[in-house]
């Protein structure tokens, strides 16, 4: 059938919230912009998403998901810490 499961969809929308809720709780929490090395964090898993939506679309659903939700999770770990601040 080669379709993306649900836990990749719901990663991909946790991944989404995330860099909206970061960039809005910086804008109004911190009055500053972003980091823009974080905003465009995404950038460093798009291949691994990618690589999952052409697995799935190659017939291999499981992997596939599995690399777009480990994609997904990857991007908002990134949003967290840097939320978190130093350590």
């Amino acid at each position: 059938r080669g379709a993306i499961g649900r836990t990749a969809s719901a990663a991909e929308l946790a991944r989404l919230g995330a860099g909206l809720g970061y960039s809005v709780a910086v804008y109004f929490g911190r009055a500053e912009p972003p980091d823009r090395r974080l905003l465009r964090a995404a950038r460093l898993t798009t291949p691994m998403r990618a690589g999952g939506l052409l697995a799935a679309g190659a017939g291999r659903p499981r992997l596939g998901t599995a690399l777009v939700a480990a994609g997904c999770c990857l991007s908002v770990a990134l949003v967290a810490a840097e939320l978190r601040g130093p350590a």
